[in-house]
């Protein structure tokens, strides 16, 4: 499920610094005889990126009290990766710009799409699962017919070959 979640999430257009991808990992939490429990850790921003910000969520005004603000930070942060060679004042400006625009539109914004490869900006998780699964279900398939072959040759007492 990681690796389909990290490559969902670069078709997607979402790999700035490559730390939201790089942190997406998959661990087994517990193995019983009838059941296999497992979890998908990952950067906490990456779960509105998988289901978008409407608008109305957005958390900028548009009317500057003075102070600082994470969104804003957020967005200098940003694009100081994407674009290295902006000036501080360029960089504060795209910032806003991109703020107003998710305030008018919501999170991801209709031009954002232009950076998909697959057409999808949200769902990551949801398309990981579903890719993950058919090949999940092949693996599962593969595995009952070694255990049965196996258990069907301790029945007959069959000598199993190594």
């Amino acid at each position: 499920m990681a690796d389909r979640a990290k490559l969902e999430l670069a078709e997607q257009g979402h790999r700035a610094s490559g730390r939201g991808i790089d942190s997406i990992e998959a661990k087994i939490t517990e193995v019983a005889i009838t059941r296999i429990v497992g979890v998908i850790l990952a950067n906490d921003y990456l779960i509105p990126v998988d289901t978008g910000v409407p608008a109305a969520r957005v958390p900028f005004s548009g009317v500057g009290g003075g102070g600082t603000s994470k969104y804003i930070q957020g967005l200098i942060n940003w694009i100081n990766i994407i674009k290295p060679g902006l000036s501080a004042p360029e960089n504060k400006s795209f910032a806003f710009a991109i703020a107003y625009t998710h305030k008018k539109q919501g999170i991801p914004t209709s031009k954002s799409y232009a950076f998909s490869k697959n057409g999808r900006r949200t769902g990551w998780i949801a398309a990981g699962l579903a890719a993950t699964q058919a090949d999940f279900e092949k693996d599962l398939e593969v595995l009952t017919g070694i255990v049965d072959a196996f258990e069907n040759a301790l029945i007959s007492g069959q000598r199993i070959a190594t």
